[in-house]
């Protein structure tokens, strides 16, 4: 199984959820590699499951694993579901203006999980040993909000 992040943000928001990081403070020496995947087209499924199940503590991820049960034994190669870790309407980036970068519109952030390999995606490293800037933790839903 395989997780990637419609954004950046979204990847960075989900490795912090993941770790638990909500202080300023402990991104001191913490950095990832960051890549830009393409992972090519394939039929995505959406989980039908209520939002508090969605964005869950790991205590709650039971109902997530029953739903991708259930999509997997009808076919289902790939999910595409919203960011637990990216609060609603932050998956927005920037667009550049004549007076340099604006925030674009607000829209949800999607993660996608793929079962089985991808031995044709291609990839590029965008980040190696980078930290996330810390305004990322500002959109981060934590865990313990869940």
């Amino acid at each position: 199984m395989q997780y990637f992040a419609d954004t950046p943000t979204g990847a960075w928001a989900e490795v912090l959820r993941h770790e638990e990081i909500t202080d300023p403070a402990d991104l001191a020496g913490f950095s990832a590699r960051i890549w830009a995947v393409d992972i090519g087209d394939v039929e995505m499924h959406e989980p039908q499951l209520p939002l508090d199940a969605l964005i869950s503590k790991p205590v709650g991820y039971e109902a997530c694993r029953i739903e991708a049960r259930r999509l997997r034994a009808l076919g289902a190669t790939r999910l595409l579901t919203l960011s637990a870790a990216l609060k609603p309407g932050d998956g927005a980036g920037f667009q550049v203006s004549t007076s340099g970068l604006k925030r674009a519109p607000s829209r949800d952030a999607k993660v996608v999980v793929h079962f089985g390999r991808l031995p044709d995606a291609e990839g590029w490293c965008a980040a190696q040993g980078a930290p996330p800037d810390v305004e990322v933790l500002k959109h981060v839903r934590p865990l313990d909000s869940a």
